[in-house]
């Protein structure tokens, strides 16, 4: 299958909003986001503190505060049994905290 795959510290950045042109664009519609053709498509990944894409919904963070936190998004595709699939996920996830665990 087809995903995303992202590593965050809950209590900071529970939001993730995927937005996207829709499938399979037009070229009317492509023509907006990319000047090759054809495009397979767009998408936007909003992390971290979004809640949503109105503005009532972000965080907020008070003046001079600040957040920090290490986050990672990978693409995945793979094929076969759940199984395979389950085990590449969680390869790729243990790697991808063991490389933020490194930045600390």
């Amino acid at each position: 299958g087809d995903g995303l795959l992202r590593t965050f510290p809950l209590e900071v950045t529970s939001g993730f909003d995927i937005w996207g042109w829709g499938y399979p664009p037009s070229e009317l519609r492509q023509k907006e986001y990319t000047r090759a053709f054809p495009s397979l498509g767009y998408i936007e990944i909003w992390n971290g503190n979004v809640h949503g894409f109105k503005d009532h919904s972000l965080a907020i963070i008070d003046p001079g505060a600040t957040h920090e936190w290490i986050e990672r998004i990978a693409a995945i595709h793979t094929q076969g049994s759940d199984l395979l699939i389950r085990n590449k996920i969680d390869q790729l996830a243990e790697s991808m905290l063991t490389s933020s665990s490194n930045l600390n």
